[in-house]
């Protein structure tokens, strides 16, 4: 089943068709192992959405793959908590906006959802190395990360995700200006399987190296 909506620059790859779900009003009709796999919040009800519609999706629908809630201003550690401990086939979760998730529900949520390929943090500025880290080590057939903005991250996440996760594609640094050249170049020696690097707003020393990035690594974009 699917609760509607999409957003972030970066498109998620498409799961298959599966009941919808699109209201508020049906959420509240949904019964235990109901068959829904997608939830994805309705541009227009974001505002709306809360930690307690979350949870009831995911204790309803425990076959969830793929969750959407980028921008919704009242969802927090609580609705990610319900979704680890509930929905442990989860493939794609986009939390674009969400600054009140934190560190803690993002290493719960990698810790029970192994099968994770692609997982939107852009704009979750407060989140540290930790949660980075514990995806790498606990989510090997993740494909897509959207760093963004996560201003705290260090080389040791940029490390850790090049070490574990080989089947990485497409990585977004934007903005995370504690990174050194070494770690990003560690991402392209070791992901083979890396189509885009975004670094716009990296450190002048990592963007000084996308020039020999490009001639050298020269199957892979690099924004």
């Amino acid at each position: 089943m699917m609760i509607s909506v999409s957003s972030s620059s970066h498109p998620s790859p498409p799961l298959h068709h599966s009941p919808a779900v699109t209201t508020l009003d049906h959420v509240k009709t949904l019964h235990p192992s109901s068959p829904c796999t997608s939830l994805v919040v309705p541009y227009a009800s974001r505002a709306i959405w809360t930690d307690a519609h979350v949870v009831k999706v995911a204790q309803c629908c425990s076959l969830l793959k793929r969750v959407d809630l980028s921008n919704c201003s009242q969802v927090s550690d609580a609705s990610i908590f319900a979704l680890a401990e509930y929905c442990p086939l989860l493939q794609i979760v986009e939390l674009v906006g969400c600054e009140g998730v934190t560190d803690v529900s993002i290493i719960a949520l990698a810790r029970h959802c192994p099968l994770l390929q692609n997982i939107k943090l852009y704009g979750c500025t407060i989140m540290s190395d930790s949660p980075i880290i514990t995806l790498a080590q606990h989510c090997a057939q993740l494909q897509f990360a959207d760093l963004t903005q996560c201003r705290n991250l260090t080389d040791l996440s940029i490390t850790m995700l090049a070490n574990h996760c080989p089947l990485l594609q497409c990585v977004s640094v934007i903005g995370c200006r504690n990174l050194t050249a070494e770690s990003i170049l560690l991402l392209a020696q070791r992901c083979m399987k890396m189509k885009h690097i975004y670094l716009f707003g990296c450190a002048q020393s990592v963007l000084d190296l996308v020039p020999a990035l490009r001639s050298e690594y020269h199957m892979i974009k690099w924004t």
